[in-house]
């Protein structure tokens, strides 16, 4: 949660706030066990990157940063999508042209769509496998849903029209369900 008058900052019950994110914007978060990721786009000097905290313990550590070139040069107000897998940390993230990227932290990005949504945030999910994005593409005369498959490596497998043309599909999500499926 955000406490008044802190942008971004992480309250913990028991503690003083702690500022996980300096910047105002939806934050993509991602737990595991007790810690917790936290995503957000940082901005300045005209460049413009995607930022991935980790906090445990009561700490918030940098966990790594993807560059976003082109940056978009508008305020944001949709999260980049964001799970943690093991040992491994995903994020999906939006460029200024809304190109439509998944990156593993330290690895190359994959290029998902050139038709992204920039004010709707993507979602990431494990799946048997590998993953699965979900966005919302605005280029035609009505949003759609799409969900597209990826391996292990990222590679694209499959991609999926959730709700086509004038079917009202936008900001889609995935859910888990108990069974893990």
């Amino acid at each position: 949660t955000t406490t008044a008058g802190v942008p971004g900052a992480c309250t913990r019950e028991d503690r003083a706030p702690l500022e996980v994110m300096p910047e105002r914007g939806a934050p993509g978060l991602a737990t595991e066990g007790t810690t917790l990721w936290v995503a957000g786009y940082r901005f300045d000097e005209g460049r413009e990157r995607v930022q991935v905290m980790r906090v445990s313990a009561g700490r918030a550590a940098l966990e790594g940063e993807l560059v976003v070139d082109p940056p978009l040069t508008q305020g944001r107000h949709a999260a980049p999508g964001l799970l943690h897998d093991g040992a491994r940390t995903l994020v999906a993230y939006t460029d200024g042209r809304g190109r439509l990227f998944v990156a593993a932290l330290g690895g190359a990005p994959t290029l998902i769509t050139e038709l992204a949504d920039i004010r709707l945030s993507p979602t990431l999910a494990k799946v048997a496998g590998g993953y699965a994005v979900t966005f919302t593409d605005s280029s035609g005369p009505t949003p759609r849903a799409i969900l597209v498959r990826l391996n292990a490596e990222l590679g694209r497998v499959a991609e999926h029209v959730l709700h086509p043309d004038y079917m009202g599909g936008t900001a889609p999500f995935l859910v888990r369900e108990p069974d893990g499926s």
